[in-house]
């Protein structure tokens, strides 16, 4: 059998609009990070991100969230996609204040995990506990997590 590669006509694809941010380094020093924000806020909706590539690399972070700065972490946030430095699994999160534990959820009914930590300095040492642990809870502060893990 004969395989014919598929030759669409150029004039037939899709159109797509890419936004694509670029920097280097400048006599001053490195490049600034940047955070890109909306000017409106809104109190509701459906939120859609379509992203062909997020950046990976030391010192990266993107990440796609929504939260109630004014009221943070009172009112919570939610990161629906972040990547950090050089991970390849995109992680969703919820941060809040105390009390948002998932602990009495039983196995197999959830979908997905929660994070592990390693190497959290002692709050009065600054020394690293090396004891392999996973988050426990929602809240930001959690003495057992990293901040906002």
């Amino acid at each position: 059998d004969d395989i014919t590669p598929l030759q669409p006509n150029p004039s037939d694809l899709p159109t797509e609009t890419f936004v694509i941010l670029s920097s280097s380094p400048s006599p001053q020093g490195p490049r600034n990070s940047i955070r890109l924000e909306g000017h409106r806020r809104f109190n509701r909706g459906l939120f859609i991100i379509d992203l062909r590539h997020m950046p990976a690399g030391c010192g990266t972070w993107p990440a796609f969230w929504l939260t109630d700065e004014a009221n943070w972490p009172v009112n919570g946030e939610i990161d629906i996609v972040e990547g950090v430095n050089y991970q390849d699994t995109a992680k969703t999160a919820l941060h809040s204040t105390k009390e948002c534990r998932m602990d009495d959820v039983p196995e197999g009914s959830k979908t997905g995990s929660w994070d592990t930590a390693v190497g959290i300095p002692d709050k009065k040492t600054g020394i690293p506990d090396m004891t392999f642990r996973y988050a426990q809870d929602c809240f930001v502060y959690d003495p057992h997590q990293w901040l906002n893990q």
